[in-house]
């Protein structure tokens, strides 16, 4: 109700209501409530004009919860639009990381290697080499910075997660243990970060966590498990 309230021309989205807004979406997000979370950023793009400020924040969140579903269909529409068009280096820090993090998404569901070198390793490094500025020799805030690290560490996860779709497995392990590095980093200082920034570190975590888990399995470090819900009839002899 609170969205989808009626706004005049005028009316303008307040820095509370903007925050609170984007914990909304990382939350449900977080929780995979994904058919919840299309129904909302649907509902804000139908308000453009005055989300316009979170319109990078929303275009994220609903690929995430379309890759998650499985949404084919809509998720070709968004890429031909979103894939066609140049990536603008201009934007500032965090509408330019929602693109990016959006595009990384995007090469992750198609395993478009291509796109993601071109992007990643050509393009960026020379637009924008502050956004791999790891050990913050630009000497950001401490809030950039921790935005910074969280954007690293899902871009070596997902390098981690494309080695592995090729084969690569003692890159994917390499990627995937800097990624667990940067997050542990991260993860001394939770005490110290933001609530949003708390349950993408999470999120990031796991990811590189299931990237090593499956190169390592592929190496034939680790194995499979079963997962036994029941007892089975040799258990239920010896009891």
């Amino acid at each position: 109700k609170w969205v989808s309230r009626i706004v005049s021309s005028v009316d303008t989205i307040s820095p509370f209501e903007m925050e609170m807004l984007k914990m909304l979406l990382q939350y449900l997000k977080f929780n995979n409530l994904d058919k919840t979370l299309i129904d909302l950023t649907d509902l804000l793009s139908s308000k453009e004009d005055f989300y316009e400020c979170i319109s990078t924040d929303i275009e994220f969140y609903r690929c995430s919860a379309l890759i998650d579903l499985k949404m084919s269909n809509d998720l070709k529409l968004m890429k031909d639009c979103i894939l066609n068009s140049t990536c603008n280096f201009t934007l500032k820090l965090e509408p330019l990381l929602n693109v990016l993090h959006l595009r990384l998404k995007l090469f992750l569901w198609e395993d478009d290697q291509f796109g993601f070198q071109k992007l990643f390793i050509h393009e960026l490094p020379l637009m924008r080499p502050e956004l791999l500025d790891v050990d913050n020799n630009t000497k950001m805030p401490a809030s950039k910075y921790v935005k910074i690290l969280l954007f690293n560490i899902d871009l070596l996860g997902a390098a981690s997660r494309l080695h592995i779709s090729s084969g690569r497995m003692l890159e994917a392990v390499i990627e995937a243990k800097k990624a667990l590095k940067l997050s542990v980093c991260l993860l001394k200082k939770i005490d110290k970060i933001s609530q949003r920034s708390r349950l993408k570190l999470i999120l990031s975590l796991a990811f590189a966590y299931m990237n090593l888990i499956k190169a390592y399995i592929h190496i034939g470090v680790s194995r499979d498990c079963l997962l036994y819900t029941s007892p089975s009839p040799r258990d239920m002899r010896r009891s």
